[in-house]
């Protein structure tokens, strides 16, 4: 009784971690002068001046700003930003997944599997990509858009929970 009870029990867990992707920042109001649009590309867009000295994951990550907007500001008319390709790093990405499975011996060669599996068991939200574009629902020109740098989505489910049963003969 027992060993019906207590044996036969198997747990895993797979556990995925990884820094957050790249994000190119853009100034989608190009004052420069010059146009992008070589290799198929029709968008038009500069990069923003990037404030020397200046931390960019200096944000308040609690309130979903993830990137230091007074790090940035656009160019001035008819100069391109100096702002790296690539200046700042979107939000980490954990994620946990579990299962518990219970083997049952039954009479005659069967069994009965019971599986309990656990998505996003700790319910953690993954948050998208920033809002890149410095000029974002800007209210006025050559200002930094107060919703630059914020996160405003989520890339994940919330935890799920799946229960099966399985019976071999």
């Amino acid at each position: 009784m027992t060993d019906t009870l207590l044996g036969n029990w198997q747990v895993t867990l797979i556990e995925r971690i990884s820094s957050g992707f790249p994000v190119p920042l853009i100034d989608s109001s190009n004052q420069s002068g010059s146009t992008f649009n070589e290799g198929g590309n029709s968008f038009n867009y500069n990069r923003p001046d990037q404030i020397a000295g200046c931390d960019t994951h200096a944000a308040n990550h609690g309130h979903f700003q993830w990137i230091n907007a007074a790090c940035f500001a656009p160019p001035p008319a008819g100069q391109l930003g100096n702002a790296n390709r690539v200046p700042a790093t979107g939000p980490d990405f954990v994620n946990s997944d579990a299962s518990l499975i219970k083997q049952f011996r039954l009479p005659r060669e069967m069994g009965l599997n019971f599986r309990a599996e656990f998505f996003n068991l700790f319910n953690h939200p993954q948050y998208g990509s920033p809002i890149a574009d410095i000029n974002f629902n800007s209210p006025a020109a050559g200002t930094v858009s107060p919703f630059f740098g914020s996160v405003n989505s989520t890339v994940n489910n919330p935890r799920l929970i799946q229960l099966a049963l399985k019976l071999t003969f």
